[in-house]
Parts: C-alpha cells; structure tokens; sequence
C-alpha cells in the first residue's frame, strides 16, 4: 500500500500531471452524470409515452364493452319492469303455459337483439323456479341445468348489478367453462323477490381486445375484476392476475408503472372502468422498451470510461517526459 501511495505521489508530481488527472477526473465524472441522467430521462419519457399509447387503446375498447354492458343493464332493467315478469314473482298460482310462452318470448327477444348474450335466465326465489331463453320454464331448482349461481344475491345486497366470471356447475352442458354473467336483482315493495342472470357470448363480448398489429412491442392484455379475478387474458407469456392486482394496488393513482415478475422488468398500464369496477390492463416487457436506451447508456459509459484510460496515459506520458531528463543523468553517472 506504500509502495502505491508513493508510486502515485510519483506520478502526479509534476503541475501537468496533476492538472491531467484534475480534468480527467472531471470529464468522467460529467460524463458519467449525463449518461445515467440521460438514460433515467429517456426511460420515463418512453414509459410515459408508451403508457399513454396503451392508455388510449384500452380506453377504446373499454368504451367498446363497457357500451355493450350499459345496453345490457338497460335491457335488464326494462325486464324488471315488465308486467309479466312482475306477475311471474308475485303470483302464487303456478305459471299457465301462455304466460309463460309470453315471458319467455320476451327474453327470446332480448338475446335476439344484443347479439352478444347467449342466454337469459328470471329465479323466482320465493318458488325457487326458472323462466329462462333457451332452456324455458323449470318449476323446481333442482331441475334447472345452470343454478349454482343464485348465491350471488350475497353480493347484490349493496348494489343493483354485477358482472362477473364464474364456472359453469356439473349440470351444465359445459361443465367447468368459464361464463361471463351479469346479474340485477328484482326488488318489488322493497323486498328481493327475484335475479335476472344474463350470459354473455365472450367471442362477441370481447372481440375488440386484440394486440396492437403497429408496435413491434409484445404486449398483453388482462382484464380483471375488482378483487383481481381474471376476467379476460389475451397474449403469449401471460402472468399471473394476482401479481397484477398487487402491483395495480401499489400504484394508487398513477395509471402506469414498472414491476418485476419472473425475473423480468415489464410495465403495466391500465384502466379503470367506472361502472363494471373492472381494471383493464396492458403489459409489455419492459427491456424491449428501453433497448435503445440501454445502447445510448452502454455506448455513453464506454466512452467515460475510455477518457479514463486516455487520462491515465496522459498522465503515464508527461511523467515519462517530464523524468527522461534525470533518467539520462542518471545512466551518465
């Protein structure tokens, strides 16, 4: 270590070496300032502007199937209100099979107009029955295919509709598929007498989410209800919905940031729906992002680092001028 420290007071002991060593020192360090300022710049710039880009398509297809549910809460809400339906769930006599054609011609009408529902379904919860388009009229609970779901009443008692994923039960003609559903209670007289379940075609319901075919950025597209249950996954290397929702969570307000999973940087971008209480999400890997920032990054620090070296062989240099003199002295001795 003495050896070292007094090598280096050899070298730096001239005024132009010393300056040499002062500027070098300067030069890397400038540089090295403007590298990691520049990279760190250009890496919230990209972020925000490609998050700004995905904030916009996920907007308008949230718009685009947001669109289809309003229409479909529209749908339901005139069902409730409908005098056959009213009759259905207040009559104690059985249903006479005109009423029940009528009602269940209704609800023909109503998938008949909004394409992208498949089936609708009325429950009778003080008779415990069903008026449903196709299956039509189940006197008894346990006869119906599709009635797993009627425990949902849970969660409509502090609000009138819910859309939400479910699986289909053992009865049913898909047993174990997954069934987007809207649901609204019926409440007549203040008391909740019946649920209208309406069963979305998701190919329809969902056919705007598609990659972006611009960007030769991967992406993929998550859509995710309000406890981070996947609603809708679109993509190739898709992650896990509860990362999501945590990293979601940890964003507050900002609707875009950066997170690591599986040993990879990716940003996230998403939108939340004000009336499903949906979270729409985007994801891209984020080294495809910054690849040309990192190259700016590499190539910037790589010259620091060369105007180090080339510093240092200035300094090498003039200490080798500056003593050729007495090293001459010395072999004429």
């Amino acid at each position: 270590m003495t050896k070292l420290s007094s090598w280096a007071k050899t070298l730096l002991s001239t005024t132009q070496a010393r300056l040499v060593f002062v500027l070098t020192i300067a030069v890397f360090v400038i540089i090295l300032a403007v590298s990691l300022t520049s990279y760190y710049t250009s890496k919230s710039v990209l972020q925000s502007e490609l998050s700004e880009m995905h904030h916009q398509l996920l907007s308008d297809k949230m718009n685009f199937i947001e669109g289809y549910i309003q229409d479909t809460d529209s749908s339901a809400i005139k069902l409730a209100l409908n005098n056959g339906v009213y009759w259905y769930l207040t009559e104690e006599a059985q249903a006479s099979q005109r009423d029940i054609k009528q009602l269940t011609d209704y609800l023909k009408s109503i998938v008949v107009n909004l394409p992208y529902l498949e089936s609708v379904y009325i429950y009778n919860m003080d008779t415990r029955s069903f008026i449903a388009y196709p299956q039509g009229y189940s006197s008894r609970f346990s006869t119906f295919p599709d009635s797993d779901w009627i425990g949902v009443e849970k969660e409509l008692k502090e609000q009138p509709m819910l859309v939400k994923s479910r699986q289909l039960s053992a009865s049913s003609d898909h047993e174990g598929r997954s069934q987007l559903t809207y649901f609204r209670k019926i409440v007549i007289q203040g008391k909740t007498r019946g649920l209208i379940a309406m069963n979305f075609n998701s190919s329809v319901l969902f056919s705007q989410m598609h990659l972006n075919s611009v960007s030769p950025i991967s992406n993929s597209q998550y859509i995710l209800d309000k406890n981070g249950n996947l609603v809708y996954a679109l993509g190739s290397h898709l992650i896990d919905e509860q990362a999501i929702h945590q990293t979601i969570g940890r964003l507050d307000d900002k609707l875009y940031g950066d997170f690591k999973h599986e040993g990879r940087r990716l940003l996230l971008t998403y939108n939340p729906s004000p009336i499903t209480q949906w979270n729409y999400v985007s994801i891209v890997p984020q080294d495809q992002v910054l690849a040309k920032s990192k190259t700016i990054r590499t190539v910037v620090l790589l010259v620091s680092f060369v105007t180090l070296v080339l510093g240092a062989w200035l300094i090498f240099h003039i200490h080798a001028v500056s003593f050729r003199p007495i090293r001459r002295m010395r072999k004429l001795l």
